[in-house]
């Protein structure tokens, strides 16, 4: 134990003071670490401190199924403390440094491991836990926290021969999945896959497979509280229907690969910049001795093997249509419905990181003063140029300067808002303020950022372009308008729940879509199941007497059977009673709901559960008291 604690301490020292810089009270989170991630974690952990579990929210989107999105990392342990002690910017800069202690701990344990060697442990933390795809991802925290698992993961595969350590990579594994990165998750399973195929045609046994059925098997089944109900709002998002060239948006190029060799190779550091898409995608620079010191540490049998590995189809699989696997990829489980896949490319470094730390071993065994210096400088260089100087990781201003002019001016321009009513604003609310502004302004909204945005109302919202009308149906009083920079008002905003005097019958859903170009709200609407035109009697009532997200009671008067249409996405877990008694709700204009009520004076009553959650927390309790009792054992 104390051959490792000199070593672990360095990697401490190191990985600290390479984030010490983000506690200057002069910096602060930004791009999507502060228009995204911040609202959705900061929204979650004010919802758990005041006693709520937010399932869904009525902030975005109209109402979105909030707890169903695993990029809110809600039921993620580590995070638990930051949730309930309350969260503000800086604390996901908290979030970085400790799973960047976490990414160079597990890679030092692997390094280590093969090699026999604590310095190969320690370059190899360091440049894994300090590499230029952390500095690029700073801003993706759910990528960046569940990349960091990937070396413990792969340590903890390759040992795992007793009921303790299978124990223990079952909770790794779910840590893993519960982290919020699906991506991610889907390429350490598949390295994992592919190391544990490695092992059995080198050892040949049939043994070697039991670690990744557990590290699989034990992930998905303590993350079910997560993955039951993720996987529904998958099958309801944009993200099932990505086109191919969707899916190939974002690959790694091969000029912007120079960036291991040299940070600026695609004008990283230059404004405007001036390489392939989005900068975050394209920056992997870890230091100038990287591919050296990788390449020498090829002549170490221990490592090469499972460092090509990881390296090799990952590196393929990263370049996109210019590679030779990505569309033989694209067609197993999973791989059609990501994109990016320059996001491999961490996988790419964690092979080069234990080449290198090899190579650093071999180099240095007997001149460790030597090791020493070199690593020091290589520290700097990284430090310079992956923190010091990038734009990727921080805003060069605290938060206030950056979005608290921005948040200030919102608030006088949209002042209270009623009961019910709901703001719009045209794309992604970057205009505004940050990108899920409604979250930290306590504003209900129709618009909204997120990539799993459920298909329909995506359908919805394009045809409001086209039909301004459309935004009545949403009961939207105000819109901004970034032309003029102004709010606007919007007349009529229509009740949430409404009796429109015509509705019309839609066969399919792409008839109902087809409709929402010429449709008004205020005279008609159209329904899917409905046998035949419904006229409701103009003598239908709706009085709302409790509204909250996830639940509302209404009184209805109405002389004849009629159709209410309620402003709400269409979404499983949403359940109508009338008195009492169980209806069914079904689509109306395509991405809302609707249903009928019968003649006379009732009591409605519509709540949402998430489909999933009760099934999913029971697997996951049951899974991780499987770990426990492991745990027990030797």
């Amino acid at each position: 134990m104390r051959t490792l604690t000199r070593p672990l301490l360095a990697l401490f020292a190191l990985i600290t003071l390479f984030y010490a810089r983000l506690a200057s009270p002069d910096v602060s989170i930004h791009w999507d670490a502060g228009g995204y991630f911040y609202p959705y974690q900061k929204y979650f952990s004010d919802s758990v401190r005041a006693g709520e579990l937010p399932f869904w929210t009525s902030a975005i989107f109209s109402g979105f199924p909030f707890l169903a999105d695993m990029q809110v990392a809600a039921w993620y342990p580590p995070h638990w403390p930051l949730y309930l002690a309350g969260l503000n910017p800086k604390s996901l800069f908290v979030e970085l440094w400790l799973h960047a202690l976490l990414a160079g701990w597990g890679a030092f344990l692997l390094a280590r491991r093969l090699t026999g060697s604590a310095l190969a442990g320690v370059w190899a933390g360091m440049f894994f836990a300090l590499s230029g795809y952390g500095a690029a991802h700073a801003q993706h925290v759910g990528l960046f926290v569940a990349a960091s698992w990937l070396p413990l993961l792969l340590e903890l595969l390759l040992t795992a021969d007793t009921p303790r350590r299978r124990a223990a990579l079952a909770l790794a594994g779910g840590c893993f999945c519960l982290a919020g990165h699906f991506q991610t998750v889907l390429y350490g399973f598949t390295a994992a896959a592919l190391v544990t195929g490695w092992r059995g045609w080198r050892e040949r046994r049939a043994a070697v497979w039991l670690p990744l059925a557990v590290l699989m098997g034990g992930g998905v089944a303590l993350s079910a509280v997560q993955v039951l109900p993720s996987a529904e709002l998958v099958a309801h998002s944009l993200r099932l229907g990505l086109a191919p060239a969707q899916i190939a948006a974002g690959a790694a190029e091969w000029r912007s690969l120079l960036t291991l060799l040299w940070p600026n190779a695609v004008g990283t550091f230059d404004q405007p910049y001036a390489g392939p898409r989005d900068v975050s995608q394209h920056y992997f620079y870890t230091g100038l001795v990287l591919l050296p010191l990788a390449a020498w540490g090829l002549r170490d049998r221990r490592v090469r093997s499972l460092a090509l590995v990881l390296i090799v189809p990952a590196g393929l699989y990263a370049l996109g249509p210019q590679g030779p696997v990505f569309w033989l990829a694209a067609r197993l489980p999973g791989f059609a419905h990501v994109r990016a896949p320059s996001h491999a490319m961490g996988i790419v470094l964690l092979g080069l990181a234990l080449l290198a730390g090899a190579g650093a071993a071999a180099l240095f065994q007997n001149r460790r003063w030597l090791g020493w210096i070199l690593l020091l400088a290589t520290f700097a260089d990284l430090f310079y140029w992956n923190m010091w100087r990038t734009p990727l990781v921080y805003d060069r201003a605290p938060w206030e300067q950056t979005y608290g002019a921005a948040e200030r001016w919102f608030r006088e321009q949209v002042g209270p808002q009623k009961p019910l009513e709901r703001f719009a604003a045209p794309g992604r609310w970057e205009h505004l303020y940050p990108s899920q502004a409604p979250f930290g302004l306590g504003i209900e909204s129709a618009a909204g950022d997120n990539p799993l945005l459920l298909a329909r109302y995506h359908a919805y919202l394009e045809a409001m372009g086209g039909n301004p009308r459309l935004m009545s149906a949403l009961g939207v009083s105000r819109y901004f308008d970034p032309q003029a920079w102004v709010v606007r008002t919007h007349a009529p905003a229509l009740p949430r729940f409404h009796f429109p005097p015509v509705v019309h019958a839609a066969a399919a859903p792409e008839e109902s879509r087809r409709r929402l170009a010429t449709l008004d709200p205020a005279r008609e609407a159209v329904a899917e199941g409905l046998g035949a035109t419904w006229r409701n009697p103009p003598e239908a009532q709706a009085e709302i007497l409790v509204a909250t997200p996830q639940a509302y009671e209404l009184r209805i008067k109405t002389p004849a059977d009629a159709l209410l249409r309620i402003a709400i996405p269409y979404y499983p877990g949403w359940r109508a009673e009338i008195d009492g008694t169980a209806a069914a709700l079904f689509p109306v204009d395509h991405a809302l709901m609707g249903l009928e009520v019968p003649a006379g004076a009732h009591r409605l009553r519509l709540t949402y559960r998430q489909n999933g959650f009760g099934w999913g927390a029971g697997i996951s309790l049951l899974a991780l008291a499987g770990c426990v009792w492991g745990m027990g054992r030797k």
